[in-house]
């Protein structure tokens, strides 16, 4: 068994980040807001009225035409 040695996170073709850039990103961090269930209706109609999910909902198999079936 061979045991290999754990890389570095951060290697030096990451950018360098100071205390400012830091405090930056603390400053503008987004916020969770209050109404997230209606921020995530909203995203979900957006994301259903999409030219894709119109033509995935179109050609989605039914079971119109099936016998019927109980569970």
């Amino acid at each position: 068994m061979i045991s290999k040695k754990a890389s570095e996170p951060f290697g030096d073709d990451d950018l360098p980040t100071t205390a400012e850039d830091a405090g930056a990103l603390r400053r503008h961090r987004p916020t969770a807001a209050d109404d997230w269930l209606e921020q995530i209706t909203v995203l979900s109609a957006a994301f259903a009225a999409t030219p894709r999910a119109v033509a995935a909902r179109r050609e989605r198999r039914t079971f119109a035409g099936l016998p019927p079936f109980e569970l």
